[in-house]
């Protein structure tokens, strides 16, 4: 028999957690952008001032999608938040010096902000703020507070309204959202060393070691109770209809 070394699902969780060095109420990391494309440089933070970082690139549709909604946010907030675009993830390297510049000046004031590239060799906004704070996906924002510390982290079309609002008036509590962002980050970690062990088991083709994984995994990670519901409904369905419709109607009231 084919041995499958597996490992195990706590132990990928707490490296992937360890490998999120930025987390909310982090001192917010320098902006070492490689040219500022649009509108004057930021040097540094300055204390008292809030600044909203956004990451997005040419070839995003969703980044695309954003920039009208990020443009109003700068126009409410011109003269208490400074708004930057950076570009980050460009499927080549010449895209930085190219396709950005051109996409700026394609959009023209409907891109109404600061336009940043990073850097294509080093990659340092990439590394120092998306990799650090475990943001693989774009667009993602960042709001930076008076203090110079990452106050929010998100999708700039949820929640980056009412947060920078909040943050905005002094009134944001940035602890709960740590808190709540540190279960969010836990609990993802866990997801996705859950799925390399799901995989192995699809590989197996064997429903019932899927289906006591999922059974393991669910008190682990009650954010993904329901996905991991489905997907267990899904292996009983193809392996034992009688038990499927049974396991259907006990989480009939429980998943959305």
């Amino acid at each position: 028999m084919r041995a499958i070394f597996l490992v195990p699902l706590a132990l990928l969780a707490a490296v992937s957690a360890r490998a999120a060095g930025l987390t909310v109420g982090d001192k917010a990391p320098a902006l070492k952008v490689a040219k500022w494309v649009k509108g004057e440089p930021i040097a540094a933070f300055e204390p008292g001032k809030v600044y909203v970082v956004e990451f997005w690139a040419t070839w995003c549709g969703p980044c695309k999608v954003s920039i009208p909604h990020l443009s109003e946010l700068a126009k409410k907030y011109k003269d208490k938040v400074a708004f930057t675009g950076v570009a980050v993830w460009e499927r080549e390297k010449t895209d930085y010096t190219t396709k950005v510049p051109q996409f700026v000046e394609q959009m023209g004031d409907k891109m109404a902000y600061r336009v940043a590239s990073d850097d294509p060799e080093e990659t340092p906004m990439a590394k120092t703020w998306m990799q650090a704070a475990g943001q693989n996906g774009i667009p993602s924002a960042f709001i930076v507070d008076q203090k110079g510390e990452i106050a929010w982290i998100g999708h700039p079309m949820l929640g980056l309204d009412e947060t920078l609002e909040k943050v905005v008036a002094g009134t944001w509590d940035k602890a709960k959202f740590a808190a709540d962002f540190k279960e969010e980050q836990e609990s993802k970690a866990k997801y996705d060393a859950y799925r390399v062990e799901l995989k192995a088991a699809f590989n197996e083709k064997d429903p019932s070691k899927a289906i006591a994984l999922i059974d393991r995994t669910i008190p682990q990670i009650p954010l993904y109770a329901d996905d991991l519901a489905v997907t267990k409904w899904t292996l009983l369905l193809g392996s034992d209809e009688k038990k499927s419709y049974a396991y259907a109607e006990e989480i009939s009231g429980t998943v959305i």
